[in-house]
């Protein structure tokens, strides 16, 4: 069947908090079972082609197979996809609800391997895919909502009745600015994104809370999220955290630099310099395991805040792919513009 992310997580060198290593578990449990447009097998597919991805694989030729063709770009190129890409596919025959699917796995798997990464574990692997019925252990179990198992892996089709082209690419249910909510034009798949996002970033209802503290403060997490998205190229992410980070610097009082979000150099933080290599590391290296700047962090302030600076990193390389893979709008939004000033970007620059 599927290995357990319990199992590979006990090989980290740090602990797992309890509520995101139940996070992780989850996510697994729902990637490796059917989905409501891809097949068990498909979303497989998903999860290899995506890690070949990182790992430097080719990708798959132009015009041979258009769900392995997404999964390769979502994984490694989100922000340099754009509509024609999407149209191009959906004419090939992945329409943008199979294609939204990829996404989300894409991004889900993404925090998964990214975190247990982070914390030098093993990510989990994909076994033989199991046939109709009775496996010879235990199964992927229920899925996140009704209908998410299927005996046979075939797709659940739990789609929302109501959902349609907005303001990006794919179908959804409201604006894409309501970020919790981008996936629930596939109703199980948007349950999934807000059961790991909210252990992983932030709860919900802290989202503005500038006192929020949780082994790290707010401006922490808030630098970390938008330094990651920098380095992914993610305007959208970026200059969101960028204001949350703002909106938390001023209230608590903090002369922020916002520069160093784009250069790299140490912002004014409790453990800076280490936040920003831990950010740097497992921003640009897909491979390694951001050891001696996991260690370093641990040291200056607690394994406990390392962990927890570990699965905000992860929850924005989810993030990141997800809100360019379904091409959120970023220039069309006038909140973003004065962020945008501040990072001395003009806004006309603004994708999409």
């Amino acid at each position: 069947m599927t290995s357990s992310p319990s199992a590979f997580l006990i090989d980290a060198a740090i602990e797992p908090h309890p509520d995101r290593l139940d996070a992780v578990e989850q996510a697994w449990v729902s990637l490796v079972g059917p989905g409501p447009t891809l097949s068990m097998a498909e979303r497989h597919e998903v999860v290899q082609r995506s890690r070949d991805a990182w790992v430097g694989g080719d990708p798959p030729n132009p015009g041979e197979h258009p769900l392995a063709e997404a999964a390769h770009w979502v994984a490694v190129d989100a922000e340099g996809l754009n509509e024609k890409f999407v149209g191009d596919l959906e004419r090939r025959g992945l329409d943008r609800l199979r294609y939204l699917e990829v996404v989300g796995i894409v991004g889900r798997l993404a925090n998964i391997d990214w975190y247990a990464r982070g914390l030098g574990a093993t990510v989990p692997a994909l076994d033989h895919l199991p046939g109709p019925g009775p496996g010879p252990g235990p199964g992927p179990g229920p899925g996140p909502g009704p209908g998410a198992k299927t005996p046979s892996g075939e797709p659940t089709g739990e789609v929302h009745p109501e959902a349609r082209i907005m303001d990006g690419w794919v179908p959804a249910t409201g604006p894409l600015q309501i970020v919790p909510f981008v996936l629930d034009a596939l109703p199980s798949e948007g349950r999934a994104l807000r059961r790991i996002l909210q252990p992983m970033y932030v709860p919900f209802g802290h989202l503005t809370d500038a006192t929020y503290v949780d082994a790290i403060s707010k401006p922490q997490i808030e630098y970390l999220a938008a330094r990651t998205s920098y380095l992914n190229e993610c305007f959208y992410s970026l200059l969101a955290h960028t204001g949350f980070l703002r909106a938390s610097s001023n209230e608590l009082g903090i002369d922020f630099d916002y520069s160093v979000v784009a250069s790299g150099a140490t912002p004014v933080l409790k453990a800076g310099e280490e936040l920003a290599a831990l950010v740097q590391r497992m921003g640009t290296d897909r491979l390694n395991p951001p050891t001696a700047e996991r260690e370093a962090l641990a040291v200056a302030l607690n394994e406990r805040a390392a962990e927890r600076a570990i699965g905000v990193v992860a929850a924005l390389q989810m993030l990141n792919r997800l809100l360019d893979g379904i091409g959120a709008p970023v220039g069309q939004r006038a909140h973003f513009h004065s962020i945008a000033r501040l990072l001395d970007f003009q806004v006309a620059d603004l994708p999409r």
